[in-house]
């Protein structure tokens, strides 16, 4: 889609993916432009090539004026939540923001956008290692933002059938250094479990993921706009593993072994259920509801092979992520006391 010098819009591009993202994409020598609402207050590590444009996604006349003199665009820009107090909110951002951008796209001609979608947003029909043949939207364990997200992709793919060229991409269960918000929950779990809060596991652990190093996924993203093929789906992601292994690698690198004791589903999710009730009747924000939970204990094996074959798309060893990650908790003091919400 681009060549040196081109200029490609990102939105959310100051997020926890984004913000990799943006740096790929200087790398590959493209110039940027930020759409957000809040730009970051030290611009200084830019050299010029990045541009920031203020607004809200939502916002008709902002996005076309951001699309002036872009040649695509990599849209990321989403409400990443477990649980919405204000769904109406969500829905406006993830779909209404996502059609706003694609008509823009439509409107200036650009030559094509790669949509960051979510494994929220659909699940994997079939058995063993499944790649994006089994992909499927999704039924079973569809939460708020979920839905949302595939209401997103809808469109997107509308768009594609006016002459839009598209390309979709997966991220799988992304960790890595940053914000401890809900789109870093992996890296979330990982520190308290470091922290020894939480020795409560599922099974003990023993559902699969496929675990995807934030820095791989911005580069497979970069990559997708790059090479990508109209109407294709990459999964972006890294190896399988199970929870428990996920957290005895970070447990050993740390020098932090942590006991597990086993929960049945069933009692999982009935703590699910009780900590969304309490929730509501205190109108604050659960620490994890009942779709959320299942959703998560969801046992996944996934295969990156079309994103490395037609992209060029690398898995970092999840044993080398990790290191990166427990070092940066470690530094940042994560660790040791309350969660840190530092820019990755």
């Amino acid at each position: 889609m681009n060549s040196i010098g081109d200029m490609v819009l990102v939105t959310g591009g100051t997020g926890f993916i984004g913000r990799r993202v943006v740096r790929s994409l200087r790398n590959h020598r493209l110039r940027v432009r930020i759409l957000t609402r809040n730009p970051p207050g030290d611009r200084s590590a830019t050299d010029g090539a990045v541009e920031y444009h203020l607004g809200d996604v939502r916002d008709p006349a902002v996005v076309r004026e951001a699309m002036i003199g872009v040649n695509s665009v990599c849209h990321l820009a989403a409400m990443v939540s477990r649980w919405s107090a204000e769904p109406r909110l969500m829905e406006s951002v993830n779909i209404g923001g996502t059609r706003t951008v694609v008509e823009a796209a439509l409107e200036s001609n650009v030559r094509g956008i790669v949509h960051v979608s979510s494994g929220s947003a659909i699940e994997y029909r079939g058995a063993g290692v499944l790649d994006e043949k089994s992909i499927v939207p999704r039924t079973a364990n569809l939460t708020r933002y979920g839905a949302s997200k595939l209401a997103a992709e809808n469109e997107v793919r509308s768009a594609g059938a006016r002459g839009l060229r598209w390309v979709m991409v997966y991220p799988t269960r992304v960790f890595g250094s940053g914000t401890l918000a809900d789109a870093n929950a992996a890296t979330r779990f990982l520190a308290l479990r470091l922290r020894g809060r939480l020795p409560l596991l599922p099974a003990g652990g023993s559902m699969w993921s496929n675990w995807a190093y934030v820095d791989d996924v911005a580069e497979g993203i970069v990559q997708a706009l790059l090479g990508g093929r109209h109407g294709e789906s990459y999964i972006l992601g890294g190896e399988n593993a199970t929870l428990r292994a996920y957290f005895a690698i970070a447990e050993s690198i740390a020098g932090r072994p942590r006991a597990t004791i086993p929960i049945p589903h069933v009692v999982g999710r009935l703590a699910a259920s009780a900590e969304q009730a309490r929730a509501l009747v205190l109108r604050s924000t659960p620490w994890l509801t009942r779709t959320w939970y299942d959703a998560f204990c969801e046992d996944t094996r996934l295969s990156t092979a079309r994103a490395e074959r037609k992209l060029g798309y690398r898995v970092t060893r999840l044993r080398d992520a990790l290191e990166d990650v427990v070092g940066w908790l470690i530094h940042s003091h994560t660790l040791e006391g309350g969660t840190q919400r530092c820019a990755g």
